[in-house]
């Protein structure tokens, strides 16, 4: 039995129609001393991306459509000086 070839991050990358993406944060700098701050952020992260997908072998071929939706939270900090 041959396995089908498998479906590299590459070739899945090129069936993709796009999607929605949005990334908004805010943040501040507080002064420290001389030449030193300090930065905080806090963000929110959304993508939603539909495509179709396929899954071949001998046996079976399968098409479905996935549907990807990411939501997050970060927080980002840092220091100049």
């Amino acid at each position: 039995m041959q396995d089908a070839a498998p479906d590299t991050l590459l070739h899945q990358a090129k069936k993709a129609k796009g999607g929605f993406y949005l990334n908004p944060y805010v943040g501040l700098q507080y002064p420290l001393c001389n030449r030193m701050k300090v930065l905080l952020s806090v963000g929110y992260d959304l993508q939603e991306l539909k495509r179709r997908k396929e899954y071949r072998d001998n046996n079976v071929t399968v098409h479905f459509k996935e549907e990807l939706s990411h939501h997050s939270l970060s927080i980002k900090a840092g220091v100049i000086f």
